[in-house]
């Protein structure tokens, strides 16, 4: 009788461990939003501009390519060319692991946009934003926590420009996102791709 209640208790915990055993590591990558590490509260207290930050992990970084770009639109118009672009892969590590971001900042120059990954970053580009005292402006992550799967973009976050008001959209739908553009004065979209790399 106690080696059968044994038993099946051992069965029991195999088939709990291997229920559990669904890892991160069984996707492409995941990212996170995180707003409150150093680099976001640096920017805050500094009041240099604004950041998005995440923490990004990728599996089989040795064997991918990841694309990180930003759109810009001006008056529900999309300009021909990314506001910024960050592209690096095929690493000599299986697995990287590390910050990953997207910042702004202003001087009496104009507005730079710049992105940064673990262990590469691109310098600041300068970027033309319209200026009016009844412009108002914001960032916003578009996700807090994500499974990423290969060949598919993802909108990582948004920077918007509306003059007197600001709307709230779901900026996982597409159709929102598209009305945000319309309704915005300038928005950026900052956006991600991962994809397996071909010899």
């Amino acid at each position: 009788m106690k080696y059968k209640l044994f038993s099946n208790l051992l069965l029991f915990s195999i088939i709990l461990l291997a229920a559990c055993s669904t890892t991160n590591d069984d996707v492409p990558a995941t990212i996170e939003a995180k707003p409150d590490t150093g680099y976001g509260k640096t920017f805050q207290e500094l009041r240099i501009g604004n950041l998005l930050n995440f923490d990004f992990k990728l599996n089989n970084a040795d064997q991918t390519w990841v694309t990180i770009w930003v759109e810009s639109y001006q008056d529900g118009k999309q300009k021909e060319q990314s506001a910024a672009q960050l592209a690096y892969g095929l690493s000599p590590n299986k697995t990287e692991q590390g910050p990953l971001g997207i910042g702004m900042f202003e001087t009496v120059d104009g507005s730079y946009l710049f992105i940064y990954s673990n262990n590469i970053s691109l310098k600041p580009t300068k970027i033309d934003i319209p200026n009016s005292e009844n412009i108002i402006s914001e960032w916003k992550y578009a996700l807090n926590e994500e499974t990423l799967e290969l060949n598919q973009s993802y909108l990582l976050g948004v920077y918007r420009a509306s003059e007197n008001e600001m709307a709230v959209y779901d900026l996982q739908d597409e159709k929102e996102v598209e009305q945000m553009i319309q309704d915005s004065k300038y928005v950026l979209l900052v956006k991600m791709k991962i994809e397996e790399h071909e010899d």
